[in-house]
């Protein structure tokens, strides 16, 4: 969909551009493990504009094209100690906003079913 026209006079948005990335972490079962207590859903927010996103391929790439990671995306499980000390080093440069809610399983009620507690969390990460 194209973006609206503006027409002259029109008052230009002032609302800030945002580049948004979400995950989660845990497990949607029900009834949990004793190390399975928490749902987690977490957003990273950066105004735009931003070269974050060029710095992060120029990061990346050599490590695809050497044949260390098939991996396009980083992932803290599957990136080495190394490749996860430089994403980090890269990210402190930037002013980014990190948003995180934390579902308790145990304060759901009985019987909600994976995808009622992942809209859960999520609605109640993205509206509080």
């Amino acid at each position: 969909m194209a973006a609206p026209r503006r027409v002259r006079g029109d008052p230009v948005d002032r609302r800030p551009e945002l580049d948004i990335a979400g995950d989660e972490s845990g497990t949607l079962t029900v009834p949990f493990q004793p190390d399975d207590r928490y749902f987690v859903v977490a957003t990273v927010g950066l105004a735009r504009p931003s070269n974050l996103r060029h710095a992060m391929h120029r990061l990346r790439k050599p490590v695809i094209d050497l044949g260390i990671s098939p991996n396009r995306f980083f992932h803290a499980c599957e990136d080495t100690q190394m490749t996860r000390r430089q994403l980090l080093t890269l990210l402190a440069q930037y002013p980014l906003k990190i948003d995180t809610t934390i579902l308790d399983k145990q304060d759901l009620p009985p019987g909600m079913d994976p995808f009622e507690i992942y809209s859960l969390a999520w609605y109640e990460h993205l509206v509080h």
